[in-house]
């Protein structure tokens, strides 16, 4: 069986119809190659009467979103302390804080779970849906992915407005006489500002929007005469994924390490510090006995899925924060039949959905 070309796997994207009339199943095991290197699965017809899936085995998937602050020192910082009676910092600064730990666990194809459907004629006609990595998602019914949540760079600056300063400021011929106007029409603003506030500005606006307006101005002019002394920030949000395999057994490593200065890294220095990752097994389905999976294996006329069983998570930030949840996973469980006559009345379609995640049956549904 070949690789189909990029056409066919476009065209198999999500959901495979197929056109023979079906309700009685013949599933297929087959086996991986145990050779072959896959780095990535496609969804792909067995021929005119079938179509091969996938069953999802399970990687706990931990995301990082940090906050990255930049700040940039203000151009007259080394005069704030004489000028303005505050010290400010002199060089620009990159800091980086822990905002929040996603914990989950995700599907990916089992190369050793690999299974081919066939759709007999002459009864109710039937689909398969799949998903783009080939594992099953339906039978007689479509699937919707939920959409990945729409992550935008987060700024929290606003461009400060050009500062409003007099034109000695351009005709002096030194940084330190350019600071020293710049303090002094900083304190100007300020104190307008104070007065406009409390209502003791001559001439000035008492409510409406010529208030907010006026008000407004001060307080950007202000904000930017501050910020040539004290400089500004700009935060962002970054994030980072970790994909682990999970095991069968109770587990505790180090999964990356957290540095202030430069955020989650993967090496050990002198400032990082460890996030550690805690795997406590909580149940794990009870196996089959061998002679229960050639039995099973001899009589693959169902529908293969997955019962997962369960584990809990843990990620422990270096100041001692923790991220717990409890996680479906695929290695702790087994594989079940579904028998294939569901529904007894072949007038009647059976819709049935499963996680493609965990390979979970979902729910079974009559649709008359």
């Amino acid at each position: 069986m070949g690789r189909p070309n990029k056409t066919t796997s476009q065209k198999l994207n999500l959901t495979l119809f197929v056109g023979l009339l079906g309700m009685l199943l013949v599933w297929l095991p087959i086996k991986a190659h145990s050779q072959a290197k896959i780095t990535r699965v496609y969804p792909y017809s067995t021929g005119e009467k079938g179509v091969t899936y996938f069953l999802p085995k399970s990687v706990v998937k931990i995301t990082f979103t940090l906050e990255k602050t930049s700040y940039h020192s203000g151009v007259f910082a080394p005069y704030a302390e004489v000028l303005l009676g505050e010290t400010a910092p002199l060089s620009d600064a990159v800091s980086y804080k822990v905002q929040q730990v996603a914990i989950e666990s995700v599907g990916i194809p089992d190369t050793e779970q690999r299974y081919a459907v066939e759709f007999r004629p002459q009864t109710p006609a039937s689909f398969v849906t799949l998903t783009r990595e080939g594992l099953l998602a339906g039978i007689n019914t479509e699937w919707n992915p939920e959409p990945p949540p729409t992550k935008e760079q987060l700024k929290k600056r606003s461009a400060l407005p050009r500062p409003a300063l007099p034109a000695e400021y351009a005709q002096a011929t030194s940084q330190a006489m350019r600071a020293k106007i710049a303090a002094e029409t900083l304190f100007s603003f300020r104190e307008d500002l104070m007065l406009l506030l409390t209502g003791k500005a001559e001439n000035a606006p008492k409510d409406g929007e010529a208030y907010q307006e006026t008000l407004r101005f001060l307080r950007d002019q202000v904000s930017s005469l501050e910020a040539l002394f004290y400089g500004d920030s700009l935060q962002e949000e970054l994030s980072r994924e970790y994909l682990l395999e999970p095991s069968l057994d109770e587990s505790h490593k180090t999964v990356a390490y957290f540095s202030p200065t430069k955020g989650i890294v993967d090496g050990l220095a002198s400032e990082e510090e460890a996030i550690a990752y805690h795997y406590k097994v909580l149940s794990v389905a009870q196996p089959l006995s061998p002679e229960e999976e050639k039995k099973r294996d001899r009589r693959l006329d169902g529908i293969v899925y997955n019962v997962p069983g369960l584990a809990e998570v843990s990620i422990v930030l270096p100041d001692g924060v923790t991220y717990k949840r409890e996680l479906p996973i695929t290695q702790l469980g087994n594989r079940v039949l579904l028998n294939k006559e569901i529904n007894r009345n072949k007038s009647d379609a059976v819709m049935i959905s499963f996680n493609p995640a965990t390979g979970q049956l979902r729910a079974i549904q009559e649709s008359r």
